[in-house]
C-alpha cells in the first residue's frame, strides 16, 4: 500500500509537470519537490519490503500515511473553499491537494515509522517480561529437582519453551571419563547435529568455557578456530558454564541471532540451573551421610549392647568369686581379692554408664521433664553414706527444688557425688551439697568435697568436649555428667575448694508452677527457694 501510494503521487506530479506551463520556480516549488516527497515515501515502502518486515508493522505504517494525507488533503481543500469564498480563486487546485497529499504522505511514513518501533519495542518488553516471569517461575520448580540428569533436561526444556532458544543442550562433567558428556539436546539441536559430541580438555570452545567460568557470547562461531567440528550448521551460539558441573550451550544457524536480552536470560537460567544442581550434589551427599551414620548408629549400638552384657556379666562373676576369696584367704590374699572385687565393681558400674550414656545419645531433642532436685540429693546423700562408710555428708536446706531436666538426671548427680565419695583421701571425707539460686529462673547444684580435687588436665579436657591419645579423663562418669546436663539445656562448671577439694556445679532451669510433675516423680506441685 505504501509502495502504491508513493508511486502513485510521484507518477501524478510527473503527468501535472507535462501539461504545466508555470515559471521555473513554480515549477520546482509546485511539482518537482511535492514529486521528490513522493518518491521518497516509495523510495520508504521499498526500504521497508526489503527488510521484509512484518505484515503489522507495514499495515500500521501505511495506516498513519493515509491518515495524514487525508489529513493534509482536506486541509488544503479547506484553504481553497475559503479563499473561494473571499472570490479568490486559486489555479490548478487539484495539485496543490496533490501536493499536500504528498507532504502528508511522507509525514504519515516519518510517523507510522516511529510509532511501529515504539509498538515493537513495547511487544519486545513485555515479551521479555512475561518471559522472565516464566524463567523464575521455572527455575522454582527446577531447584527442587534431586537428580542432576533431570535438572539438566528441565533446563534446556526451559530454554526451548520459554527463552524461544530453540536449539539447546546441556552437557554435565563425567569424572570418571575427565568429559562433558550431553545428557540433554532438543529436536531442534539433534536435527542439525545427529551425532551429539562428548567433550574433552583442549577439543572445543565449550571446554575452555567450562575450564575458564566464563559465558562466551559469538556471532558467527564458524570464525572460531577451537571450534569442535569445522563444518558446524551453528553460527551464532552462546556457552554457559555451569560451575563444576558443566555447559549448557544454545544456538542458532543464523549469524548474530541472540541480543543482549537473551544473553541476559540465558545467564539467569545457568545461574539458577548452577544452584539446582550444586543444592543435588549436597542433597545426595548428605542423604549418603544419613545412611552411612544410621548404619554405623545400628552396628555401634549392638556393640554397645553384647559389650555392656558381657561386661557386667563378667564383672559379676568376678566379683563373686573375689567375695568368696576374700573370706577364705590369709590377709594378704585378701587385700588382693579385695582389689579385684573393687575393680569389677567399677567394671558393673561403668556398664550401667555405658547404658545411661547410650540413652543419653540417642536423645535427639534435649525433652526434659520435671523433678525434684531436693528428693533425688537427700536419697543419693543417704545411699554414699550407707555405700562409703566414714564419709560425712551435708544436704540442701530446701525441702524441694523443682527443675526441667533430662529423666536421667539422677544418674548424673549419683556419678558427681560418688565421685566425691570414691576418691576423697581425707582423713575425714566430707560431702556438703547445697542448692542455690543462679537467676534467670535458674538454680545451680553445688557438690563440694575435701578431697584431692578434680586435675586440672582432666578438666580441661572435659571443657575443651573431646578426648586425644594425650590429654583424655580417667573414666566416663564426668562426660555422662555432662552430657545429661547439657540435655536438660543446664552447665557444668568446676571450682576449686578452699582450703581443699573441689565443687562441681551443676546449672538447671527452674519448673514454672503450671508445669505438670512427671508422673514418674513424687514431686510436690510448688517450688520452695532454694535460698
Amino acid at each position: 500500500m505504501i509502495l502504491a501510494l508513493g508511486g502513485g503521487l510521484c507518477l501524478a506530479h510527473l503527468v501535472h509537470a507535462t501539461h504545466s506551463a508555470e515559471s521555473s520556480r513554480t515549477i520546482l516549488f509546485g511539482v518537482v519537490f511535492p514529486a521528490l516527497i513522493s518518491l521518497g515515501v516509495f523510495a520508504g515502502g521499498v526500504w521497508l519490503w526489503r527488510r521484509s518486515v512484518g505484515a503489522a508493522t507495514a499495515n500500521r505504517i501505511a495506516a498513519w500515511c493515509i491518515v495524514c494525507v487525508g489529513a493534509l488533503s482536506s486541509s488544503a481543500v479547506l484553504t481553497i473553499r475559503s479563499q473561494q469564498a473571499h472570490g479568490v480563486r486559486m489555479v490548478d487546485q487539484e495539485f496543490v491537494v496533490l501536493g499536500a497529499a504528498s507532504v502528508g504522505a511522507l509525514i504519515g511514513f516519518v510517523i507510522g515509522l516511529y510509532d511501529a518501533q515504539r509498538h515493537r519495542q513495547r511487544a519486545e518488553i513485555a515479551t521479555r517480561e512475561r518471559a522472565l516471569h516464566d524463567l523464575h517461575t521455572a527455575t522454582r520448580d527446577l531447584v527442587r529437582l534431586r537428580d542432576r540428569e533431570e535438572i539438566a533436561t528441565r533446563a534446556v526444556e526451559t530454554a526451548r519453551d520459554i527463552l524461544d532458544l530453540r536449539v539447546s543442550g546441556a552437557w554435565l562433567y563425567d569424572d570418571d571419563e575427565d568429559a562433558l558428556k550431553p545428557v540433554a539436546v532438543t529436536d531442534e539441536g539433534t536435527d542439525l547435529i545427529s551425532d551429539v559430541p562428548t567433550y574433552t580438555a583442549g577439543t572445543s570452545l565449550s571446554w575452555r568455557a567450562f575450564e575458564t567460568g566464563e559465558v562466551m557470547v559469538f556471532d558467527d562461531v564458524s570464525d572460531q578456530p577451537e571450534r569442535h567440528r569445522s563444518d558446524t550448521p551453528i553460527r551464532s551460539e552462546i556457552i554457559l558454564p555451569l560451575g563444576d558441573h558443566g555447559v549448557i550451550n544454545i544456538g542458532s544457524t543464523d549469524v548474530g541471532t541472540f541480543d543482549e536480552a537473551d544473553v541476559s536470560l540465558a545467564k539467569i537460567l545457568a545461574a539458577n540451573t548452577r544452584t539446582a544442581l550444586e543444592r543435588a550434589d549436597r542433597e545426595q551427599q548428605l542423604a549418603a551421610a544419613r545412611d552411612q551414620a544410621t548404619r554405623l548408629n545400628r552396628q555401634l549400638t549392638v556393640l554397645n549392647r553384647v559389650f555392656r552384657h558381657d561386661l557386667r556379666n563378667a564383672a559379676n562373676v568376678i566379683q563373686g568369686h573375689a567375695e568368696l576369696l576374700a573370706e577364705s584367704a590369709i590377709e594378704d590374699d585378701a587385700d588382693s581379692a579385695a582389689t579385684i572385687r573393687d575393680q569389677a565393681a567399677d567394671l558393673a558400674e561403668m556398664s550401667r554408664q555405658i547404658r545411661d550414656i547410650e540413652c543419653v545419645l540417642q536423645s535427639e531433642l534435649n525433652e526434659t521433664t520435671v523433678v525434684d532436685l531436693a528428693d533425688i540429693i537427700e536419697a543419693e546423700l543417704e545411699r554414699v553414706e550407707r555405700d562409703y562408710s566414714g564419709v560425712r555428708t551435708d544436704g540442701p536446706a530446701c525441702e524441694s527444688c523443682r527443675v526441667a531436666a533430662h529423666s536421667l538426671v539422677e544418674s548424673a548427680l549419683r556419678n558427681v557425688i560418688d565421685n566425691a565419695a570414691k576418691h576423697n583421701d581425707a582423713e575425714s571425707p566430707e560431702i556438703d551439697v547445697e542448692i542455690a539460686d543462679a537467676g534467670d529462673d535458674a538454680v545451680e547444684v553445688r557438690i563440694a568435697d575435701n578431697g584431692p580435687g578434680i586435675p586440672d588436665a582432666e578438666v580441661a579436657v572435659l571443657e575443651r568436649g573431646y578426648e586425644t591419645p594425650l590429654d583424655h579423663t580417667s573414666g566416663l562418669g564426668l562426660w555422662l555428667v555432662s552430657w545429661i546436663v547439657a540435655k536438660s539445656n543446664g552447665e557444668v562448671s568446676f571450682r576449686e575448694r578452699d582450703p581443699r577439694g573441689s565443687v562441681v556445679c551443676l546449672t538447671f532451669e527452674t519448673a514454672s508452677p503450671e508445669t505438670p510433675d512427671d508422673p514418674g516423680t513424687d514431686a510436690e506441685p510448688t517450688v520452695d527457694s532454694p535460698t
